[in-house]
């Protein structure tokens, strides 16, 4: 296995600039994922916690139900 050294390589140089042909070759990463699914289940559940915790709150001190310290 080779190891390259890049730490007097300009970035520039080890990038490519792609032609309209190869960038319609290209494939992927369009579909839905399981990370993407799991990512916004998470992100609606943050969402209806906040919300419980929210209404939960207000309910107790418009009730002047609190706990004593």
């Amino acid at each position: 296995m080779e190891f390259l050294d890049r730490s007097n390589v300009d970035r520039r140089d080890i990038l490519k600039e792609l032609s309209v042909k190869e960038t319609k070759k290209m494939y992927g990463g369009g579909g839905i994922s399981s990370a993407l699914i799991s990512a916004l289940s998470r992100g609606v559940t943050v969402f209806t916690d906040l919300g419980r915790y929210l209404g939960s709150s207000l309910r107790r001190i418009f009730s002047n139900n609190l706990c004593d310290y």
